[in-house]
């Protein structure tokens, strides 16, 4: 039996599994390779599997030194400062992941189990905290491995997966795989509509009273709360009627939309105001910096630190479609990309001072006589300046719903995504996922954020309050 293998399973506790090892012939370097589908032929119990599992990943963790990796070739140190500050710019993180992932093909082909790839991110993060994220383990910008229907993403997997991809463009014999499809847009999470007892009949003449009658405010809210179930399941069963014409205390009625969502997603509605702070917002735009011109597409000076701190808020949000990949569709079976300027108008449209409201929404009444799922709604509109507008509004079920300012705007909006029961447009599906994710906190665990996005992530630090880190 091979005296490396042998030194290992005593260390660990696992000689009882030593004669399988050994009929398998696993030396040194298969042993260093060995997954959690390849281990089931060797250690049947879960517990003993499931350890040496994680030590064979620590172990193979332990011999990749990031640090030298990176210096071993020209340009290594200049990466390397910028990971220690924990910001690197698109041009270091390309150069950054070539080296590394040459190092992978090297040592373990072009086709590396997923624990080789996992612990090489997981070096990464250890050795440049800076870049360890707050969402998942904190290398998922790194490698995420896959999950049910969705393929492995980040950095690494993505880099290995062009490689051979050209590999196989320069050796047309070589046997094609299956190419892995893109993750349909994110989606808000479905609603539990349980544990409510109205009767129908008491639900329908509650929201007949609702419909005629504005005041008093504190007897709308009660009934408003009541109707609840009855209202999702209508606004679910219902995706091609508008809503405000049944529910119109949810148009005029200030308060209503945050009561709603309140119900859904608890705990998490004021994360916007509490978290989108001047401070968190300055470093987006400073990642952002160093990955994209944002301020070109938005049409905005490069020199932020002129901004005030509702501005740099306000600009803050707006340029996430400028920095996370653009929104993606199957369009007659091929993946189609928004260009950029859909993405950001699909997001937030800004329009002159003194637009014509009625004639803005004229011009999209085509859009609100589709299914809401098919239509691009909600929306944010600003009215003047984008950083400092004189008015906003949000856009949905063919009415301009006036908003006290351009932050109240997005978290109406957002909310009304779980309230409508709509999926985001898919053009600027990846803007709002993030702020899903990583504001709000809403979903977090099963998350299917981009490298981008978890590089953001990381770089903000955010602390979320306790109600989110689900």
């Amino acid at each position: 039996m091979d005296s490396f293998v042998r030194e290992k399973l005593q260390e660990w506790g696992l000689m009882e599994w030593a004669s399988a090892f050994e009929e398998n012939y696993i030396d040194e370097e298969s042993f260093l390779l060995l997954d959690g589908q390849t281990m089931k032929e060797l250690i049947q119990p879960l517990g003993p599997r499931m350890k040496a599992i994680r030590k064979i990943s620590e172990l193979v963790s332990s011999d990749m030194d990031v640090r030298n990796i990176l210096r071993s070739k020209q340009g290594g140190e200049d990466i390397e400062e910028e990971m220690n500050d924990g910001l690197l710019s698109h041009k270091m993180r390309i150069k950054a992941v070539r080296i590394l992932v040459s190092h992978l093909i090297e040592e373990f082909g072009d086709r590396p189990r997923s624990h080789v790839k996992e612990a090489l991110a997981r070096s990464i993060v250890q050795e440049f905290p800076g870049l360890k994220g707050g969402v998942g383990n904190g290398y998922e910008a790194w490698y995420t491995p896959s999950i049910e229907k969705h393929a492995a993403t980040g950095y690494l997997e993505e880099r290995l997966r062009n490689v051979r991809k050209r590999s196989q463009e320069r050796n047309p014999q070589a046997v094609k795989r299956n190419r892995t499809e893109t993750p349909e847009a994110a989606e808000p999470p479905a609603v539990s509509l349980e544990d409510e007892d109205l009767e129908p009949a008491a639900a329908d003449a509650l929201t007949q009273w609702l419909r005629h009658n504005k005041e008093p405010l504190s007897l709308v809210k009660e009934y408003h709360q009541k109707t609840l179930r009855a209202r999702l399941l209508w606004i679910r069963d219902n995706p091609k009627e508008r809503v405000f014409e049944k529910y119109p205390r949810l148009l005029d009625t200030p308060g209503l939309m945050t009561m709603d969502f309140s119900s859904v997603q608890p705990g998490c509605g004021d994360h916007l105001f509490l978290m989108w702070t001047p401070q968190i917002a300055r470093k987006v735009l400073q990642f952002s910096g160093r990955q994209k011109d944002w301020f070109r597409h938005l049409g905005i000076a490069e020199d932020s630190s002129k901004l005030s701190d509702n501005e740099v808020c306000n600009v803050g949000v707006q340029c996430l479609p400028c920095v996370l990949p653009l929104g993606a569709k199957k369009i007659n079976g091929r993946n189609h990309r928004a260009p950029i300027a859909q993405a950001l108008t699909s997001f937030v449209d800004v329009q002159p001072i003194g637009i014509d409201i009625p004639h803005y929404l004229e011009t999209m009444r085509e859009t609100f006589k589709a299914p809401r799922e098919e239509a691009i709604q909600p929306l944010i509109l600003v009215v003047g300046d984008r950083a400092s507008p004189e008015q906003s509004f949000v856009i949905i079920d063919g009415e301009a719903v006036p908003q006290q300012s351009f932050m109240h705007a997005v978290d109406y909006c957002f909310k009304a995504f779980y309230v409508f029961n709509i999926e985001y447009p898919w053009q600027c599906s990846t803007s709002w996922q993030f702020l899903q994710c990583v504001v709000y906190g809403i979903g977090v665990s099963g998350a299917k954020l981009s490298s981008v996005a978890h590089s953001l992530e990381a770089y903000l630090k955010v602390k979320r309050p306790i109600s989110a880190q689900k």
